[in-house]
């Protein structure tokens, strides 16, 4: 499907040698001459690109509520004192990797416009992956000794947009409950994490929880931080736009250990293999431009442009 937006941007003719336009945009750049209608380009022609309004009083850019409600998230134990579930061999698949959790508790966050999007399980639990191509199990075996990996974990942080929290709702092995004791220490585990996520993996989770709650015909996120036993700095993902670094493959494990950080295994989803469609030429781009058209007429001393951007 193809959409058309238009951008009016207010152009001011100033005296300077270099007849150039350049405007930034959100999402990129435009640049070009400014001509008459004669194609003539004139000179000194620039650009004055619309002012974003910065708010002052300690308020943050971004005032977007649904953001700003994700990144409250956890700023109080309230935040997890409400569902959670008792599990008893409780399994999450979730492409190559299965995530058994034995026996605990798993702590839901508050929702945000009603969507749970993070959960904190403490217990006894396991994860078991194995690659679907000998290429990645070799490059996971430099780091496990194996061609998959099986670890225990007693901690384990979920960031998803999927249908995991329906998933574990109505799944016999789980007993939904609410005003669990550990609540507290669930959100010292999601602090934790925020933190982790944000300084030593520079990922804006909420950023892209936001762009799924926006969309929700999307296919949905999920993100493990797990605290294993051997290695207690892992991360497994499974991302519909391509891992950090990797694209186009959609499926990572990755450490940020100190002696063992980097990215350990990444490669396209189960199905994808299964039905020969795996490809190092996918294209996960969420807006593609396939168009640039700018009209522009002289007033005055005013040059006003009307941006035509079509894209799909």
């Amino acid at each position: 499907m193809k959409y058309t937006k238009r951008i009016t941007l207010v152009l001011l003719v100033a005296l300077i040698a270099i007849p150039l336009f350049v405007v930034h945009a959100a999402g990129g750049r435009i640049e070009g001459k400014v001509s008459d209608p004669k194609a003539t380009a004139i000179a000194g022609a620039t650009v004055v690109e619309p002012q974003e309004k910065v708010p002052t009083g300690g308020q943050k850019g971004n005032l977007d509520p649904i953001y700003q409600n994700l990144r409250q998230l956890a700023k109080t134990d309230q935040d997890f004192s409400g569902n959670y579930a008792t599990v008893n061999n409780l399994t999450l698949k979730r492409d190559a990797a299965t995530f058994t959790l034995k026996t605990g508790e798993l702590y839901f966050i508050t929702p945000v416009e009603n969507r749970v999007t993070a959960a904190v399980f403490i217990g006894s639990g396991e994860l078991s992956l194995m690659p679907p191509t000998v290429s990645e199990k070799n490059s996971l075996k430099i780091f496990t000794g194996e061609d998959g990996i099986t670890e225990q974990f007693s901690r384990l942080v979920l960031r998803f947009t999927d249908k995991t929290f329906e998933e574990i709702k109505s799944s016999p092995n789980a007993t939904m409950k609410t005003g669990g004791a550990a609540a507290s220490q669930a959100r010292d585990l999601y602090r934790n994490n925020q933190e982790v996520a944000r300084k030593r993996l520079h990922d804006n989770r909420e950023l892209r929880t936001l762009q799924d709650m926006y969309n929700p015909a999307q296919e949905g996120y999920f993100n493990a931080f797990i605290d294993g036993k051997r290695f207690n700095k892992l991360v497994y993902m499974v991302e519909p736009f391509a891992g950090p670094g990797v694209d186009p493959e959609e499926v990572v494990l990755l450490s940020y250990g100190e002696t063992d950080g980097g990215l350990w295994t990444a490669f396209h989803r189960e199905e994808e293999y299964k039905k020969g469609t795996a490809s190092s030429s996918e294209d996960h781009r969420v807006v593609d431009i396939t168009q640039h058209q700018i009209d522009a007429a002289i007033k005055g001393t005013r040059l006003i442009a009307t941006d035509r951007v079509t894209f799909r």
